[in-house]
């Protein structure tokens, strides 16, 4: 939409915005910037006339996190002055976010800014709430292009251009339900989830740290043993010398002495030094990744970890966690379950909830394909990829081996993200043709998936994106390149896109009411973590049954599909309890 968007700056003379390449990337002009008045406020005199004129406009515009300007307008910026004297009448920045508090607590005035979240969080630490009428420029820009990297550029003055082009954008492109009714009240589950935290069992920790640490003592010695000398085994290049020189490990020869994980699980078999190595490189990572860092944060934050929820960072709208990550907690292998045993209630005899969505991208690759042994099987509440495994080796699903099953889980999985034969042999470990005759059955059987993808790459190569069922678009412009394998991708993207975004758009929604439902009924549990499909809250002992059914009503219903949308309860003391 550059073209309109730059019509419309020109039409308005928003002569700053027009100079952004990032934007305009294609467009040579050279306009002066648009001239502001910069203000200081020295007094609070001054201020009272601004804020005035603020609950006359009934919008304010406002940037905390480098500095603390704040706009009335496209035509006046204002910055306090900050210093702390006795012999002058400057104020300070507590003295005069003060004044500005009940501006932020009017629901009624519009408060436009980047990043909301993050502005919350800076004026809780003033006593600030940020209620009521928002519009936050970079949900607005992530809603309007996925794959555009969402920056902060502007003052706070420009906010106010880009609050008007960027609503008729959000009109336009019809994606203003998504930002009014799912980006937007998600903000605030968020900032309130990252203020609860989790709390983390501190013996539990020091226990974990001391055993892991242990671990890698022992392992260090028994691979210093094996090797029959002491290296360093965080060094890729110490490693490999010792592997491939020394010890003369066949190698990959494409990789060549390559120490990344692929090619070491190649060659797990070959020597005794590898299974040892590998699980070195495990415990080193739970170690470095996990247990370290929570416990120099427990230890900050009074015994809770909290993290950030980034609303704009993937291209299919689901969260991201960082600072810790806490969405890649590990869940399969023992070690990982090291870490979800950490995690505790923070009331006396308290218990963690979890609701996890049941295969949500397969159930909604049965609604968006239609097809009708998918359809079925789920109607049926069959075990899908017993089911799958039944009708592609043709037998009988009482006959269905576990290994069957498994490869039939591997096939309905990498359906999904588009695999390819070679993908899946990798996968199974089996021949390239034998991969693609799976993959011929499955398509076979449920003709209505092949005609789904077909359809659904053709649509985004027409109209240059794909689109979840609530309208949030990405664009894929790799359908157009000239190199196949960027096509390729783009096609994967095309089919996987409305699934797994719209799964992510079921999920935020299923957080909003949950967080709502909880605060109705006035309950002291605490919604405190989403880990991509679940939902984990913190329980106090009375409420538990009260959550257990808010979670399977909320997240149930949050859109009639042509199958059922069940999600699993667990509960238990700590999270691990809870898989």
């Amino acid at each position: 939409y550059n073209n309109s968007v730059y019509e419309f700056f020109k039409k308005y003379e928003f002569n700053t915005l027009m100079r952004r390449k990032d934007i305009f990337s294609n467009v040579e002009n050279q306009v002066e910037n648009t001239d502001y008045e910069k203000i200081e406020i020295k007094d609070l005199k001054k201020l009272d006339e601004v804020i005035s004129y603020i609950k006359e406009e009934q919008k304010i515009a406002f940037d905390f996190s480098k500095d603390f300007t704040f706009a009335s307008s496209a035509n006046f910026e204002y910055k306090f002055d900050g210093e702390i004297t006795l012999f002058s009448d400057s104020i300070t920045l507590e003295a005069g976010l003060k004044a500005l508090k009940p501006i932020f607590e009017d629901k009624n005035i519009l408060k436009i800014c980047f990043d909301l979240k993050k502005h919350k969080h800076i004026l809780d630490k003033f006593n600030i709430e940020v209620l009521g009428n928002c519009f936050d420029i970079s949900l607005a820009k992530y809603v309007l292009n996925l794959n555009a990297k969402v920056n902060d550029f502007a003052s706070p003055t420009q906010y106010f251009y880009e609050y008007k082009v960027l609503n008729e954008q959000m009109e336009k492109y019809d994606v203003k339900q998504l930002f009014n009714k799912i980006e937007m009240p998600l903000v605030d589950v968020l900032y309130n989830m990252e203020n609860y935290g989790l709390l983390i069992d501190q013996n539990s920790l020091d226990e974990t740290k001391d055993i892991l640490s242990s671990e890698i003592n022992s392992l260090t010695k028994q691979i210093y043993s094996v090797a029959g000398q002491e290296f360093k085994i965080n060094s890729p290049k110490a490693l490999s010398e010792v592997l491939f020189d020394k010890l003369s490990l066949p190698t990959n020869n494409n990789k060549k002495h390559s120490t990344n994980v692929e090619v070491l699980t190649e060659i797990e078999d070959q020597h005794e030094i590898i299974p040892l190595i590998l699980k070195y490189r495990k415990i080193q990572k739970l170690l470095s990744t996990y247990v370290e860092p929570f416990s120099e944060i427990a230890k900050r934050n009074g015994g809770y970890i909290n993290t950030t929820f980034n609303q704009t960072q993937t291209s299919t709208g689901r969260l991201a966690s960082s600072d810790p990550n806490l969405q890649n907690l590990p869940i399969r292998d023992e070690e990982g379950k090291h870490l979800r045993k950490l995690f505790i209630s923070r009331f006396k005899n308290g218990q963690l909830v979890s609701a996890d969505y049941n295969q949500i991208e397969l159930r909604l690759m049965a609604h968006f394909s239609q097809d009708e042994n998918l359809i079925g099987a789920y109607k049926q509440g069959a075990d899908i990829h017993a089911a799958t495994a039944s009708l592609i080796f043709d037998k009988p699903i009482t006959e269905i081996s576990p290994n069957e099953r498994r490869m039939a889980k591997a096939v309905n999985f990498g359906i999904i993200y588009g695999i390819s034969d070679y993908g899946l042999s990798q996968n199974l470990h089996t021949s390239v043709m034998k991969a693609k005759s799976y993959i011929d059955r499955y398509f076979y059987t449920f003709p209505g998936v092949k005609n789904y993808i077909n359809q659904a790459v053709e649509d985004a190569r027409k109209k240059g994106f794909a689109t979840t069922l609530f309208g949030r678009k990405r664009t894929i412009s790799e359908l157009n390149s000239s190199n196949k394998a960027t096509q390729k991708f783009g096609e994967r993207v095309a089919m996987n896109m409305p699934l797994q975004g719209t799964a992510s758009d079921i999920i935020k929604i299923a957080m909003i009411n949950v967080f709502n439902e909880i605060k109705k009924q006035n309950l002291e549990s605490k919604l405190v973590l989403q880990i991509h499909d679940e939902l984990v809250v913190d329980c106090k002992e009375n409420e538990v049954e009260k959550i257990k059914a808010i979670l399977k009503d909320c997240m149930t219903n949050v859109i009639n599909l042509s199958i059922p949308l069940p999600v699993a309860i667990e509960s238990g003391k700590t999270l691990m309890e809870c898989k």
